[in-house]
């Protein structure tokens, strides 16, 4: 696990650093995303778990690998709309404290808004949608058995694109998922009205 928030540390930090940079010193100088646009990236994050009765001593947290895929169309220089997937896997996820760990892949889809904030390749992104949990361990048997839950679903990033080509950008993102699946139980491990929260840092390619 320490070497999982390491690598979220770092991640973490990376896109800060492309973000302040991009910000700072290529402000005005983008190439905006007209028309069809697709951005697919890849990172890290931590999983921040909570049942509807625990206090803050019991929130429990876990780091993962996370994908997200965008597409989308500009309607106009600074307002993008798109449909975005996103998803964080974790193999040490203790639904609450005192739980054997679970294999976990919570995520979410639906539609997504990005604004640019003026002529620069900054963006701020918001979203709802469904999200899905699958949560799986493995019985004293050998066999491994899965729960799945389906929720709803926000997210809210802040963004950088940084020009590669005219048709290229590399994609910078900090994002915060707030994932309500409802009540998870599989093997010994269970919680109610679980609601999952996630931080991200990831770093993608943008076609446009």
């Amino acid at each position: 696990m320490r070497g999982d928030a390491i690598r979220c540390a770092v991640a973490i930090a990376a896109s800060a650093i492309l973000l302040t940079a991009g910000a700072v010193g290529l402000s005005g100088q983008q190439v905006p995303r007209n028309g069809f646009w697709l951005e697919g990236g890849t990172g890290t994050g931590t999983i921040r778990s909570a049942g509807s009765a625990a206090e803050r001593s019991e929130v429990t947290v876990a780091y993962g690998r996370s994908l997200h895929l965008r597409v989308g169309g500009a309607v106009s220089s600074r307002v993008l709309l798109g449909v975005e997937l996103f998803t964080l896997d974790s193999d040490d996820l203790a639904l609450q404290q005192g739980d054997p760990v679970v294999d976990a892949q919570n995520g979410s889809v639906g539609p997504v808004v990005l604004w640019y904030v003026g002529g620069s390749g900054l963006f701020l992104k918001g979203g709802v949608g469904v999200a899905r949990g699958t949560f799986s361990a493995r019985s004293a048997t050998g066999q491994v058995i899965s729960a799945k839950r389906t929720g709803s679903a926000l997210s809210f990033d802040v963004g950088f694109d940084i020009d590669v080509a005219r048709w290229l950008a590399l994609t910078a993102n900090l994002g915060t998922y707030i994932l309500a699946i409802g009540d998870v139980s599989v093997e010994d491990a269970s919680v109610d009205d679980l609601v999952a929260t996630v931080y991200e840092a990831g770093i993608g390619l943008t076609l446009r």
